[in-house]
């Protein structure tokens, strides 16, 4: 999902309402999949995006698992 239109696309589908109306999908930008930040820490995700929530920045994270038999 580094196409940022299908990202966008992804979360428009998959987020409720709530959150989708309090973030600006115009503003998504994939970055490293390792991030630091002084709430969350360090911490390693599949896919990790940020976005602005209204005035704030934020992100946004996917995590990934496969399971097989």
């Amino acid at each position: 999902m580094s196409d940022k239109k299908i990202a966008a696309e992804f979360f428009e589908t998959h987020l409720p309402e709530k959150i989708l109306s309090q973030i600006d999908l115009s503003t998504l930008e994939q970055q490293k999949e390792n991030y630091f930040d002084n709430t969350l820490g360090h911490g390693i995700v599949d896919m990790l995006y940020t976005v602005q929530f209204g005035q704030d920045q934020g992100y946004l994270m996917i995590l990934l698992e496969h399971r097989s038999k």
